[in-house]
């Protein structure tokens, strides 16, 4: 940690350290916070032990990485890869603030891999303030059984986001103005579907949140997509477990209540139907595959 020039660097910063995680090598929150730095503010990690996520909400910032300088201003969320050393300072003229939060364990860079997050220094345009306050909330909230695995969510939901928003113009950040069509609303409801993936969502939330009635919504969304707002949820529900299923050794009740059911033995029939077999067996399946390879 330093400053341009001699002494320390100063900045108001709100941090919390985390120390409730239950199990650290799969998913571990390190920390989080909110900064205000001043135009003096410069910080220096010859090497980065952490994924590092953090959202500009005002003002200017560089960062710089194998010589690389990359400017970064208000709207813009990057991820900063656990491994080689960089430095993020502040705008002289225009000194950015920022939310942060620092994360990791094997599932992390297992949703990085499979999200295609290969670069270092991961930019796009996009606002995580909300996820930044939910995180919050649930971590210095009281505790509660299932809070490791609202973390584990908004996280998961942070990086997708990151994973799938249109790469910003970094020439132009001129808003342009937003239609609303049937086709925008569409797709509005088909993003916000995957966003909440995991999470329990019914016709009557999505008609209330978007303003349209649960006919019209179905309607213009098996018009566009060939199937409804409710196949399409379970469709990535279930694209969700098959990962879960690939990628980790979580237990199937584990994999059930992470992805949202209300118990195992409605997310077995619903694997059963899309699958044609039983979790445990797709399971066993993948196991024997990667063997006789």
């Amino acid at each position: 940690m330093g400053k341009k020039g001699d002494g320390m660097p100063i900045f108001n910063e709100e941090m919390y350290l985390y120390d409730k995680n239950q199990n650290s090598d799969l998913f571990h929150l390190h920390s989080f916070g909110r900064l205000y730095p001043d135009a003096d503010y410069i910080i220096s990690l010859k090497e980065n032990s952490n994924t590092i996520i953090e959202c500009v909400t005002d003002g200017v910032g560089y960062i710089e990485h194998n010589g690389t300088v990359t400017t970064v201003e208000k709207g813009d969320c990057y991820i900063i890869k656990q491994g080689s050393g960089y430095s993020y300072y502040s705008d002289e003229k225009n000194p950015y603030s920022k939310v942060w939060v620092t994360v990791y364990g094997s599932m992390v860079d297992r949703w990085l891999d499979f999200y295609g997050i290969d670069r270092q220094v991961y930019i796009k345009h996009l606002d995580i303030t909300s996820y930044y306050s939910q995180i919050k909330q649930t971590a210095l909230g009281r505790d509660m059984l299932d809070n490791e695995k609202k973390l584990m969510l908004l996280v998961h939901a942070i990086i997708f986001e990151m994973a799938t928003a249109v790469p910003a113009n970094r020439q132009s950040r001129e808003d342009r103005p937003y239609i609303k069509t049937a086709d925008n609303v569409v797709l509005d409801i088909k993003k916000y579907i995957e966003k909440q993936c995991n999470e329990r969502l019914t016709n009557r939330d999505l008609s209330l949140k978007f303003g349209i009635s649960q006919s019209t919504m179905n309607d213009l969304f098996i018009k566009k997509y060939g199937i409804s707002t409710s196949q399409y949820h379970m469709q990535c529900k279930l694209s969700s477990a098959e990962y879960f299923l690939k990628s980790t050794d979580l237990t199937i009740d584990a994999i059930s209540s992470l992805i949202g059911f209300c118990d195992r033995s409605h997310f077995r029939k619903a694997f059963m139907k899309a699958y044609g077999m039983s979790p445990n067996q797709y399971r066993k399946k993948l196991k024997s595959e990667l063997s006789e390879k």
